[in-house]
């Protein structure tokens, strides 16, 4: 083995000799590298090329003093092709070629069958739903030839009879909308403190303009991990007046259990969303994303850069309910760098 690898680097070692390159010493020591080749692949061979004409980059001698006697093979196969169109064909083709005769082989039958029982279908079932709902994938996903060959391939199923059709697929979906549902609900009751915060807004369906409502909640669990759940998307064809969106919003509350709570509203600054938060005398922060969104794309092209730094200045203390004089300060001196 050993010696077929001095054979490989010996080998590289004129392929490169012959294009004009010189063996050098870099942070990829001989002994280094030896010990390297011997337990990976000869790429480590072709890393011991610099002083010539493509290697007076002053990236290249950065890298090669970056690349330590640990790197792996990929990232130096990586810099070589791409900025010294030196590949190593005979391992590449190899490897493709092996990759390729997997893929073409046949599919090998399954001893015995893994969907023999009526539950481990109705797991299949939902297993696929929630795939096609979390990846939004369309029902008759199931329906590809390709889809079913990686099924069997991989011993998921022995028989195509195996696979559930698309209508199957459909029916469940409720099934599995109301236990994820139950679930959430669980995990609010039992893990969400008291204080939370909470993220509505209303959008349209760009393919068929439909109006929707999102809602999420958002929490500290007591190993302090910053969780974000998704409630619901609801329907809106009514009137986005401040009334109705307040009676949507304290739907979703109700329904999920959040209305005992002390909820913080974080919004943006829309008139209808700010009516409807303060009729139902909820504790309403706006967003600092659609603020800063609105100072730089919509005020920063109207108004002079004096104008803005006074809108940014109000803008600011707008945005923070509490008088950061110092945070003030150190967001008007990054604004004057963007500007």
């Amino acid at each position: 083995y050993e010696h077929t690898k001095q054979q490989q680097f010996f080998t590289y070692y004129l392929k490169l000799k012959a294009k004009g390159f010189q063996i050098i010493k870099s942070a990829v020591t001989c002994e280094n590298l030896w010990k390297n080749l011997k337990k990976k692949n000869c790429f480590w061979c072709k890393f011991l090329i610099a002083k010539s004409k493509l290697f007076l980059k002053e990236n290249c001698r950065s890298d090669i003093k970056n690349f330590s006697a640990t790197t792996g093979t990929s990232n130096l196969t990586a810099h070589l092709e791409q900025e010294h169109n030196i590949r190593d064909e005979v391992t590449l083709a190899t490897s493709s070629s092996r990759m390729m005769q997997s893929f073409f082989a046949p599919i090998p039958k399954v001893a015995s069958a893994t969907l023999s029982t009526t539950s481990t279908k109705r797991k299949l079932v939902i297993d696929i739903t929630m795939l096609c709902c979390r990846d939004l994938f369309p029902f008759n996903v199931v329906d590809g030839q390709g889809f079913l060959d990686f099924c069997k391939k991989y011993g998921i199923m022995s028989e195509p009879t195996d696979m559930p059709i698309r209508t199957t697929i459909s029916r469940c979906l409720d099934f599995v909308y109301q236990n994820c549902k139950a679930e959430v609900i669980k995990c609010i009751a039992e893990y969400s403190p008291n204080d939370v915060s909470y993220t509505f807004d209303q959008w349209t369906d760009r393919y068929r303009r439909r109006p929707y409502s999102t809602n999420t909640l958002h929490y500290w669990d007591k190993d302090f991990n910053a969780i974000n759940l998704t409630l619901k998307t609801n329907y809106f064809p009514k009137r986005h007046t401040g009334e109705n969106i307040l009676s949507e919003l304290e739907l979703v509350l109700d329904e999920f259990g959040i209305q005992n709570k002390n909820v913080c509203m974080v919004t943006d600054a829309a008139n209808n969303v700010r009516k409807a938060l303060r009729i139902g005398k909820y504790d309403n922060h706006l967003c600092w994303g659609h603020g800063m969104h609105n100072l730089v794309y919509t005020d920063g092209s109207t108004y002079t850069q004096s104008a803005q730094k006074e809108r940014i200045q109000k803008h600011v203390s707008h945005l923070t309910p509490y008088n950061i004089i110092q945070y003030q300060r150190t967001l008007i001196k990054t604004t004057k760098h963007i500007l």
